[in-house]
């Protein structure tokens, strides 16, 4: 991280949030929100998406997501396994969706 940011800490917290915001789970407002904070000064445009969302058969059957960076880092798991791709694609929708409650609250 470079001095772009206001501190280390703020830097680590930024880049989470920016590769969580090009994915869509949070929000354009939020996002400013965190700029705001993070940021020596704030960017003129925004980096292409930098995760992903990826659903995977386990062996036993069931589905599970996670959400993968560009590098192949594993970001976060789903806490359940769904009974087909459909559900899993559901929760997906549902993560997604909560950040955006989160910011109209």
């Amino acid at each position: 991280m470079t001095s772009r940011y206001r501190s280390k800490a703020l830097g680590a917290v930024h880049e989470t949030m920016s590769d969580l915001h090009d994915n869509g789970v949070v929000s354009d407002a939020r996002m400013s929100e965190y700029d705001a904070l993070c940021l020596a000064e704030r960017p003129a445009r925004r980096a292409s998406p930098s995760l992903r969302f990826e659903i995977i058969k386990t062996t036993a059957g069931t589905w599970t997501w996670r959400l993968v960076t560009k590098t192949g880092r594993v970001f976060a798991t789903s806490e359940q396994s769904y009974t087909s791709n459909e559900k899993a694609l559901e929760a997906i929708k549902r993560v997604k969706a909560a950040e955006i409650d989160q910011s109209a609250a």
